[in-house]
């Protein structure tokens, strides 16, 4: 009678070991979708150097124009920024 018992809990634990590595290999291809879509928003200080995240440091500015910024968390440096048709942002470039 236990070996029938220990049969069970044995195809038990064999089925949640299998589901844990699923849900490992799962969780790693989210952590780099992830990765990969914050890369999109990463930006680089042409004042100080600083790389920062566009969407964690923004806001907006003007009622009528809705211009956007980003703004270097270190030196406090504002930078223009714009929507992409594709998707993702971009710093405006300085003239």
């Amino acid at each position: 009678m236990t070996e029938g018992r220990d049969g069970q809990w044995h195809e038990v634990v064999t089925r949640l070991q299998a589901e844990v590595e699923t849900l490992r290999r799962d969780l790693t291809t989210l952590t780099e979708t992830v990765k990969t879509l914050r890369s999109h928003y990463a930006a680089t200080c042409s004042q100080c150097g600083t790389a920062y995240d566009l969407l964690a440091n923004h806001y907006s500015v003007g009622l009528f124009d809705n211009v956007v910024y980003a703004k270097c968390p270190k030196c406090q440096k504002a930078v223009a920024i714009e929507g992409l048709r594709e998707g993702g942002i971009r710093l405006v470039t300085e003239k």
